[in-house]
């Protein structure tokens, strides 16, 4: 059985996580996707979101084989959506560039970080 958890990114981790993205980024335009077909995101978002402490990964067998970016409270995103975010009240958190490794579609890995991230950010 596999060892799988998640943790927040490190400087380390960095190499792996554009890689996982880049491969993210190819597998949505290969499916007709404009989604991330822009530059974005980029080793610079990721570095920042490392920086900013937002930054997460699931690992398999400590490999790295997901990332997402969880912002926890006002969402600087949220403050320029057409229209008005209507919760300025309650504490919320948002995932961004959420994304799991090539080598690790299809072992629904997605829900179980879904699943860590939630369970991390509501503690």
């Amino acid at each position: 059985m596999s060892l799988i958890f998640t943790r927040r990114a490190q400087n380390s981790d960095v190499d792996k996580i554009v890689q996982i993205l880049q491969d993210a980024i190819t597998f949505l335009k290969k499916n007709g996707s404009t989604q991330w077909q822009s530059g974005y995101p980029n080793r610079e978002t990721v570095e920042e979101d490392i920086e900013k402490q937002v930054a997460w990964v699931l690992t398999v067998d400590n490999e790295v084989a997901g990332y997402a970016a969880v912002v926890i409270g006002k969402d600087p995103n949220y403050a320029k959506i057409d229209g008005e975010w209507k919760n300025n009240v309650d504490t919320y958190a948002t995932i961004h560039r959420i994304a799991v490794a090539s080598q690790f579609r299809g072992m629904h890995l997605t829900q179980l970080f879904l699943s860590n991230i939630i369970s991390l950010t509501y503690a």
